[in-house]
């Protein structure tokens, strides 16, 4: 199962990196996406992201007391 990982600054984004890491190894059929490590080099980014949410079945949206507003 495909999830979307969606983050904005910093810790956001390490909680996000640290989720991606771990969570395969307690539910192996999860395919976890973030944008900062799964976009390759020369990708058009938007497109791949558009492409990455309309194959992913749950996205989670990481909050932090920094970007919450």
């Amino acid at each position: 199962m495909k999830i979307f990982f969606s983050w904005s600054g910093d810790r956001s984004h390490s909680v996000a990196r640290a989720f991606r890491d771990w969570l395969p190894n307690v539910i192996q059929a999860i395919d976890p996406w973030i944008s900062s490590a799964d976009i390759a080099a020369g990708i058009r980014w938007q497109d791949e992201i558009a492409l990455q949410l309309r194959e992913s079945r749950v996205g989670i949206i990481f909050l932090t007391p920094e970007n919450v507003s």
